[in-house]
């Protein structure tokens, strides 16, 4: 009867996390921040024009709010609170959900024509 009491509750004890967070909002916004900051063309303007502390602390907060977002909505709307600091309404992020069990249909694929473009005789139109 001990035996199977301690069964049960190790089989409940590794089964919690399973129903805990939806996706990991800390590595989802580090990876934002860190796409932003090394490719955003104004990234250094909006720095220099509020100051680094502002930043620094809005990162902070952001980061403590990621460890307790439970499902995705929760992180992509503390990512767009996040993205205001910078300008609104000039970039948005959207939730996607990778589904790897559908198969690439090759035929439609194959089916797109394929254009061929003459790159000097394009930059010489553009010119």
């Amino acid at each position: 009867m001990i035996k199977l009491n301690l069964v049960t509750l190790l089989l409940t004890l590794i089964s919690i996390p399973s129903f805990g967070q939806e996706c990991n909002c800390e590595e989802n916004f580090a990876w934002v921040k860190k796409t932003f900051e090394e490719n955003d063309a104004g990234f250094q303007y909006i720095i220099d024009k509020k100051g680094q502390n502002a930043y620094n602390a809005l990162n902070q907060k952001t980061n403590e709010k990621a460890k307790s977002a439970e499902t995705l909505v929760d992180c992509q709307n503390l990512i767009k609170e996040w993205s205001r600091f910078f300008r609104t309404g000039h970039f948005g992020f959207s939730i996607v959900k990778n589904n790897y069990n559908n198969p690439v249909d090759e035929k439609k694929i194959k089916e797109h024509p394929i254009v061929k473009v003459d790159f000097p005789k394009f930059e010489k139109h553009l010119y």
